[in-house]
């Protein structure tokens, strides 16, 4: 029922009559039954004032949120995140305003001293007994004898959230006294050293401590100790140190170039060795443009500032490199199609092409040569990842720079009918069901829960719970596509007398060697299987020829020896 109130008592009928948060309409009870179920509140309690007086409560959560975090703690007991939405969403705070109020509440719970953050989503915060001061609940970690590369983590995170306290004396002298004691540590590796004199540098503790400049010039392998450093300022600071300290920093940047993950350091790199005007520099972007398939993530970086920068902004914006870059762009997205690894690249890489009605297209042919844009129609063909209407689109804005370029015509299958048998078309009914019902449902709860740690920032389960979601609506969208242009497969449609879409193909080698294909729509393709979708460029090439007929796979020569129905 939950939180109630008394409307009115009868003595003569020893009855009272209540309103209750969760039953419609009111309910009476005698005083006997009352006595036994109901749990008398005050009236400052947090159930009593989110009943009686939401509106006041919403305005108190809203000046001052943490005090009614304290009373709804008070109150009820310890409550993880689920539990302080469930108490205060909709109920005190509307819901279309709970996550940027509880991201507001969440950095202030970190800093308040009476309240205690859980080290794990699932577990509660919970009221200390007595206030604790930032530095104590560190200190009181801290004795726990932790890993160096966790005690890295911890004062990262404090200096992080309490900058101030850098220039609290006492708390540097007693930070900087455990930060020497981790520095004898004989396990100590290299990065976990460096990283522990970024914070006394930090600290601004005495020069002669700081062993900086000592470190970086010693260090033989610069990329080892940057894959061990797990935050990525301090990373970045690593290189502004090798900068700084030494004299072959060139080198070492033009080394790590394409290595690095992180955009920020490779933003970093890029534009210190622009200042240095080195040569190198342009020779190592060319390298880029020409070994797009080497590093892919560090090609579609650098290729989306190139292309899309003014002539000389950077190396190789001029038109011959943003022309050169774009043909590497094509080769490398028909790369990446059977690279499962690289498939969130995939998609950026497809969005720069489709974005804005193909502006970068468009671009493109206006800067290229008739030869080039020939190319880059042959490219596009080819290129798996694109579907028709992608490669029609493309022609379509090449011709209307190039007119004497022919149409782009597939002529052996409309565009927009995708085939299927009806076990494709029940198997993609219940993808779209398991996804809309199931995989969204679970992705909305790890949002929320990944959004109850707070600090957006450096959240990496947030960010990743956001990816998921962008795959699954995309995976959403695609599949609802396909339902909506589906076709069923009979067997009156399917002619066997030549490879038709749903025909099996039997075929062998000059030496006897054989191999099957069944021809079926993008629904139930599977390469595992040698299950082609009629859309894929080896479908194209069998479709329409007959028993006798050859064709070329793995750049070997078939001879088509059988057709026959894939319903038979």
């Amino acid at each position: 029922w939950g939180t109630g109130e008394i409307l009115d008592l009868s003595l003569l009928r020893e009855e009272m009559n209540l309103e209750f948060e969760y039953v419609v309409g009111h309910k009476s009870l005698s005083f006997e039954n009352a006595l036994k179920t109901l749990v008398p509140l005050k009236d400052d309690h947090f159930l009593s004032r989110r009943f009686g007086n939401p509106d006041l409560l919403e305005k108190q959560a809203k000046e001052n949120p943490i005090e009614i975090v304290k009373l709804l703690i008070k109150d009820l007991g310890p409550q993880n995140a689920a539990d302080i939405k469930e108490a205060i969403c909709d109920l005190v705070i509307p819901s279309k305003e709970w996550n940027r109020w509880w991201q507001n509440t969440r950095s202030k719970i970190k800093k308040d001293k009476k309240l205690e953050s859980p080290k794990k989503l699932s577990e509660p915060f919970s009221l200390r007994e007595k206030e604790i001061s930032h530095e104590e609940d560190l200190y009181k970690n801290l004795e726990a004898k932790p890993k160096p590369k966790e005690i890295i983590q911890m004062i990262h995170a404090f200096l992080r959230d309490f900058p101030q306290m850098s220039k609290n004396e006492d708390f540097k002298n007693s930070l900087t006294i455990k930060l020497a004691d981790v520095l004898g540590h004989e396990d100590l590796t290299k990065s976990e050293k460096i990283q522990i004199h970024f914070f006394l540098d930090t600290l601004k503790v005495d020069k002669e401590l700081i062993k900086i400049d000592e470190i970086i010039k010693e260090t033989s392998s610069p990329m080892d100790i940057l894959k061990d450093i797990d935050i990525v300022s301090f990373k970045k600071r690593f290189l502004i140190s090798i900068r700084k300290y030494k004299s072959d920093w060139e080198a070492i940047f033009l080394d790590l170039f394409f290595s690095l993950e992180q955009n920020v350091l490779r933003d970093y790199i890029l534009q210190e060795l622009m200042k240095a005007k080195t040569d190198k520099l342009t020779d190592k972007i060319k390298e880029l443009s020409e070994h797009p398939l080497l590093y892919p993530s560090a090609f579609v970086w650098y290729f989306q500032k190139a292309f899309f920068a003014k002539e000389g902004d950077y190396p190789l914006s001029n038109k011959d490199g943003k022309t050169k870059y774009f043909e590497s762009f094509l080769i490398l997205l028909d790369y990446l199609e059977n690279k499962p690894e690289y498939k969130d690249l995939a998609k950026k890489m497809l969005s720069l092409i489709t974005a804005k009605r193909y502006e970068m297209i468009q671009s493109v042919m206006n800067i290229a040569t008739l030869n080039q844009a020939k190319e880059y129609l042959l490219l596009a063909t080819k290129c798996r990842i694109l579907d028709d209407h992608d490669i029609k689109i493309i022609h379509s804005l090449a011709k209307v720079v190039f007119p004497a370029l022919s149409d782009y015509k597939n002529e052996i299958v409309e565009e927009t009918v995708i085939w299927a048998t009806e076990q494709g078309l029940l198997d993609l009914k219940k993808k779209i069901t398991h996804i809309s019902t199931i995989e969204m449902l679970d992705n909305a709860k790890e949002i929320e829960e990944a959004r109850a740690l707070g600090d957006l920032r450096e959240n990496a389960e947030y960010k990743a719970a956001l990816e998921r979601r962008a795959r699954l609506q995309t995976d959403l969208k695609t599949f609802a596509d396909l339902l909506n242009n589906i076709k069923i497969l009979t067997k009156d449609i399917i002619e066997t007398d030549k490879v038709s879409i749903g025909t099996i193909i039997s075929s062998s080698d000059d030496k006897g060697k054989k191999i099957t294909f069944t021809i079926l729509g993008p629904v139930e393709a599977d390469i595992d299987k040698n299950i082609l979708s009629f859309q894929s460029k080896l479908a194209k090439e069998l479709l329409g020829k007959t028993i006798g007929e050859k064709f070329e796979y793995e750049s070997k020569t078939y001879t088509i020896t059988d057709i026959r129905s894939v319903l038979e």
